[in-house]
């Protein structure tokens, strides 16, 4: 059973909120509702360097990706928190 697909950045990415045989419903992203300049401030305010050589379309489309994703970034050291899992041993 597929959950997620990537087809490249120029397709959209898209992942799985249900499935059912025979029907997979997918989750709309709130990116795409984000203008270029809210885009712009999230690049700005997380500090992300894009290629320079990606033509506009691209970069936004990377854009749309690391905020989708937003959560797994930390703007600063005071905004990681504790791992739930256990520690990890090493021999």
């Amino acid at each position: 059973m597929k959950i997620a697909k990537i087809t490249g950045l120029d397709k959209t990415i898209e992942s799985v909120c249900s499935s059912q045989p025979d029907k997979v419903v997918a989750c709309k992203s709130p990116a795409a509702e984000l203008s270029r300049a809210n885009l712009d401030c999230f690049q700005q305010s997380y500090g992300f360097k894009i290629n320079p050589l990606l033509d506009e379309e691209k970069r936004y489309e990377v854009l749309e990706m690391l905020f989708r994703y937003k959560t797994v970034f930390a703007q600063d050291l005071t905004k990681i928190k504790a791992c739930k899992g256990k520690p990890l041993e090493l021999a």
